[in-house]
């Protein structure tokens, strides 16, 4: 989290009244239905990138917790993931396990969303050790499959933290930072609990600082406090290795006891997820609506970048292809990523500021957008045509990135676009920009004042905010030229001449 001038000043403040303080007008996070939450943890033996426990909880059924005596056996480790496999692949829909829906249908809204709660961001990186552990993963028994399902699930999730703006893997402390300013340093917010510790035990600096540093001191993420695998964990895996013959398990008992200590700590991490949600869903402020359109985004990946694909191998009796969980290996598949994360990026920014006032605060502070009055509406259309042109006077303008004839829109109506004609600076200090409304020029349907025509003399005298429109579209263009098989690399970035267009400048 990038501190800007704006979020210093809500941390300092965070820290005056010893309390988190709101960070934006409205929560920025989709929390799916209760049904449609899956809450997953795991923990791990120092040095190991499998797991030595899990815990999950799908729907509004009982958490299950699964450990093994030795993670350092991968067949032990195997059998106990397996277990997984059917409540994840049911929880994505895989059609495998579930009735595949196609996104066109009705039946595809807001509450089929699903997502899978974590408590940070170790335990995503731990579904990418999944993927390189069973993507790939060879033989052609059904615990061969199984596993392998699960190493591509986990790869689909992994990728999809990376891509901005997605709501199908949510880290709990992200979550928690993207509503609130914690009073405390950047390095220290990947601390669930130490987050939730500043949430619970407001009242007094003193108090929630002591709360918080002793939450800090109780792991969250994927490893266990060493002192805890020195002792007892590591004599109990030394006493159920001397019980165990010719690579088989050991004594039941001696694994109980590593179960009895491992579950507990699975339990504090699934617990602070579901008091994150519980925080979350009970804090005031709505929902951003721009969080509508992120969700139908994460739903269309789900589908066409997962789902769809699993759906048509299994139809042709196939293994579904699995991608290299290590790297893209194919330059036009880096390249094609690379532009649909752009995309996403430009897409979440745009959908969530027209309905947060401190995002556009924020926009204007970095020079991405600026905030004016407009003095001067015309019409310079003739006949048919409707040309409406503003001026818009900043009295107090900063630093701004926008350029003469860069395209914008009015923030709180992204469809009202325009085309920046002049910025013209005045001697006393105010900046004037002139633009020319290019869409939405009649009255439309928007709240008021949007709902004006754009050459209503009623807008002289309304302040407006101006800011870049989303190029999310296009960079997806660009993404999907960069898959085309049948060209050169490259020479998608290139205008394509006609081949009568080459003859002709040939002869």
């Amino acid at each position: 989290m990038g501190v800007n001038s704006r979020a210093l000043v809500r941390r300092l403040r965070a820290w005056t009244i010893g309390a988190p303080v709101a960070r934006g007008t409205t929560i920025q996070t989709t929390i799916s239905e209760p049904e449609r939450r899956f809450l997953l943890a795991f923990v791990r033996m120092g040095g190991e990138s499998r797991p030595w426990g899990v815990a999950w909880k799908c729907g509004t059924a009982a958490v299950k917790y699964r450990t093994v005596g030795e993670p350092r056996m991968r067949e032990f480790v195997d059998e106990m993931m397996e277990e997984i496999v059917e409540d994840l692949a049911k929880h994505l829909g895989h059609p495998s396990h579930a009735k595949l829906v196609d996104p066109s249908r009705k039946e595809f809204e807001q509450a089929t969303l699903p997502q899978i709660w974590v408590p940070n961001s170790s335990h995503i990186d731990m579904l990418h050790f999944l993927a390189y552990a069973y993507a790939r993963r060879r033989g052609d028994e059904d615990r061969d499959k199984t596993l392998r399902l699960l190493g591509r699930m986990g790869l689909h999730l992994f990728l999809e933290s990376r891509r901005p703006g997605q709501q199908i893997i949510v880290d709990a402390s992200k979550a928690l930072r993207s509503a609130y300013d914690f009073p405390c340093e950047d390095s220290r917010q990947a601390h669930l609990g130490l987050l939730m510790a500043w949430l619970e035990n407001r009242g007094s600096r003193d108090k929630g600082l002591s709360a918080a540093l002793d939450a800090e001191r109780l792991p969250i993420a994927i490893s266990l406090d060493p002192e805890l695998e020195r002792k007892p964990l590591s004599d109990l895996v030394d006493d159920y290795n001397k019980t165990r013959k010719n690579r088989g398990k050991g004594d039941k008992a001696t694994a109980k006891k590593i179960h009895d200590v491992l579950q507990p700590e699975l339990e504090r991490r699934i617990q602070l997820v579901t008091d994150t949600i519980r925080h979350i869903e009970t804090d005031e402020r709505p929902y951003n609506d721009g969080l509508l359109e992120l969700e139908d985004v994460t739903r269309s990946h789900l589908y066409h970048d997962f789902l769809k694909r699993e759906d048509q191998a299994l139809k042709e009796g196939k293994e579904p292809y699995a991608p290299d969980p290590e790297t893209d290996r194919d330059p036009r598949s880096a390249t094609y990523r690379f532009y649909m994360n752009s995309a996403s990026q430009d897409r979440e920014r745009n959908a969530l500021i027209h309905f947060d006032r401190e995002l556009e605060a924020e926009a204007i502070n970095d020079g991405s957008a600026f905030r004016g009055v407009i003095t001067s509406v015309s019409e310079e259309g003739s006949g048919r045509t409707t040309v409406p042109v503003w001026t818009i006077e900043d009295p107090t303008p900063g630093a701004l990135s926008l350029r003469q004839w860069d395209k914008v829109c009015i923030v709180g109506t992204p469809r009202r676009t325009a085309v920046i004609r002049e910025i013209l600076p005045t001697d006393d200090g105010r900046l004037e920009v002139v633009i020319e409304i290019t869409n939405l020029k009649k009255s439309t349907d928007e709240p008021w004042p949007h709902s004006m025509a754009g050459t209503d003399q009623s807008w002289l005298g309304q302040a407006v905010t101006i800011i870049g429109t989303s190029f999310a579209d296009m960079t997806e263009k660009k993404a999907f030229a960069a898959l085309e098989r049948n060209s050169a690399p490259g020479d998608w970035m290139i205008t394509k001449v006609s081949p009568s267009r080459v003859q002709e400048d040939d002869e």
